[in-house]
């Protein structure tokens, strides 16, 4: 009887450990800030244009774009008003996005895509920024 609990206990185990492990590796924000800008470079190449870019959006409904004061959601801006959520501060105009968060044991990681575009509104540049905070 002994020995059904042990095994039991052990596979119990082993099956939360696998099912943790498969949740870890799935979760492509977990991914190095190089893997995710291939990514999304594959998406939408240098040149692009912003129209283009913008329809990434349109499909990751959890990605929030920066702008005066805090983050709101993609979906919520109206398509009219895009432009005005670009930066001219640089002669580039960039847009910086909140792709996601997940948390590492007492910590969480932001995961943030800046889109930098060139005076024809194509993009030029993507860069990928993480930031850890603590819970």
């Amino acid at each position: 009887m002994k020995k059904i609990i042990k095994f039991s206990l052990i596979g119990t185990i082993l099956i939360v450990i696998s099912i943790g492990t498969i949740i870890l590796i799935s979760n492509p924000l977990r991914k190095s800030e190089e893997n995710i800008r291939e990514e999304i470079l594959k998406l939408a190449p240098i040149g692009t244009n912003i129209e283009n870019v913008t329809k990434l959006f349109e499909k990751k409904k959890e990605w929030k774009v920066y702008h005066q004061g805090g983050y709101i959601p993609w979906s919520s801006i109206p398509k009219d008003e895009i432009s005005s959520y670009i930066d001219d501060s640089i002669r580039r105009k960039k847009m910086e996005v909140e792709a996601g968060k997940y948390i590492s044991g007492i910590f969480n990681t932001h995961v943030y895509v800046y889109f930098k575009f060139n005076e024809n509104l194509e993009l030029i540049d993507v860069s990928i920024y993480k930031e850890i905070d603590a819970l």
